[in-house]
């Protein structure tokens, strides 16, 4: 797959374009909001397991790639600057370091508040809400992730004068970070067509390459990032 950002602000037929686009090539599209009610100890726990998991998983993942690429300069590690084993073992260390007091910054006794109107927000096309530290743009507040069909949100899109307006407002609450999924709501780069991230302003796309090909003639400008066509 192609894997690219869009940074520049789109004229409103980009951005209609861009929505056309997204609504015929993904199913569902979730909207994130900083999470407000109670969570129980279970919760909490689970959604700390799931962190502690994916910070784990990311050291494993930079470690292969120095294994596999040697630091090259377009590698994860050449990113990082990372070329000797000695540079890995010392940013592993100092990683192990922050993700410890990363994961440990947020208590379940924070979190007392009525939260949100499930049955408001299923009668506006919500089919499945998630509480989570993770999503395809941020990794640490709690949030409330809210997976809607795409035809669902149709107006709320159609309304936006911006890629990265937000908040984005469903009933009276106000979202941001939208991201269109294409089958499910896999956060998997291979399921996830685009998502943004509404205050740093950026957004990335993975397209396959007949996605690439029609994306193209929409004319809207975007950074290409890496390509990988399986």
């Amino acid at each position: 797959m192609v894997y690219l950002s869009i940074y520049e602000k789109l004229n409103k037929n980009q951005l209609q374009a861009l929505w056309i686009f997204c609504r015929k090539h993904a199913n569902f599209i979730s909207l994130s909001i900083e999470h407000m009610g109670f969570l129980s100890d279970d919760q909490f726990m689970r959604i700390q397991n799931e962190m502690k998991e994916a910070l784990d998983d990311y050291l494993v993942e930079i470690g292969n790639d120095f294994n596999t690429n040697k630091g090259e300069s377009s590698s994860s590690c050449g990113r990082l600057a990372i070329t000797t084993e000695k540079e890995l073992k010392e940013y592993l260390k100092n990683m192990k370091k922050q993700n410890s007091s990363f994961l440990h910054d947020v208590k379940r006794k924070g979190y007392q508040g009525d939260g949100l109107d499930i049955q408001l927000l299923n009668s506006h096309g919500m089919v499945k809400m998630r509480t989570t530290r993770i999503t395809p743009v941020t990794m640490g507040t709690i949030t409330d992730m809210c997976f809607f069909h795409t035809q669902c949100l149709e107006k709320e899109f159609n309304d936006m004068s911006s890629l990265f307006d937000f908040p984005i407002e469903v009933n009276g609450y106000e979202f941001e970070d939208p991201a269109f999924y294409r089958k499910n709501f896999d956060f998997k780069y291979k399921n996830i067509l685009l998502s943004v991230n509404s205050h740093e302003r950026y957004s990335s796309m993975w397209l396959t390459e007949n996605e690439l090909k029609e994306f193209e003639q929409l004319k809207i400008p975007f950074v290409l990032e890496e390509m990988q066509f399986d």
